[in-house]
């Protein structure tokens, strides 16, 4: 996935780039941090999020597929990335709610159409959006779809000896042999360069 995260690096500044680029921008970096399915991250919702200059937090309101009944909404948290701001999730995520602001009427819904008439996506697009990236950065999209980067993302952590339950929490798993069977993967040296950051 290093040719993503190349990519992304492109889509400067956050400010100056237009909404589809940053919206596209954000969605990858949130998938690529926190391994989540496109499932939770079309359900970040504004009204669960505790978000400061060096972390933020989004406590799902809805419960995923995945979710166990009796357990709370899962609990998304990552940190600002010093080494590289251009692809810092903290301040992307600012820079993408100062410029959807205005746009949002009756939804609390993080990612919004980036055209008219600006409403709620589903899951769905966030994998097309995710299938974008990868398209636009390169990447043949008939050998890696958008779950592929939930794959190479733990692959990496574990790779660089991030704790398996560490993993586990970041992506919302309660069963180690799913991350073992599913998602530890060889991975070639190109694949991430950055970590978890959860």
């Amino acid at each position: 996935m290093d040719d993503a995260l190349q990519y992304l690096k492109t889509l400067v500044p956050d400010i100056g780039i237009s909404l589809e680029a940053l919206t596209l921008k954000l969605v990858m970096i949130l998938s690529l941090i926190t391994a989540q399915r496109g499932q939770s991250i079309h359900l970040l919702d504004m009204a669960g999020r505790t978000l400061t200059s060096e972390s933020c937090q989004f406590q799902l309101l809805e419960h995923t597929n995945t979710s166990q009944p009796k357990n709370s909404g899962l609990c998304i948290r990552f940190s600002k990335f010093t080494p590289d701001s251009n692809i810092c999730p903290v301040k992307t995520l600012t820079i993408y709610l100062k410029r959807t602001q205005h746009l949002l009427q009756d939804t609390t819904k993080v990612f919004l159409s980036y055209v008219k008439p600006f409403k709620p996506v589903s899951r769905d697009t966030i994998s097309r959006w995710l299938k974008m990236v990868l398209h636009n950065a390169g990447i043949d999209t008939t050998i890696f779809k958008s779950h592929s980067i939930r794959a190479a993302s733990c692959s990496k952590a574990s790779s660089r000896s991030v704790p398996v339950d560490s993993i586990m929490k970041a992506a919302g798993w309660s069963s180690e042999t799913t991350f073992q069977k599913f998602y530890n993967k060889p991975i070639r040296d190109r694949d991430l360069t950055f970590d978890l950051l959860s």
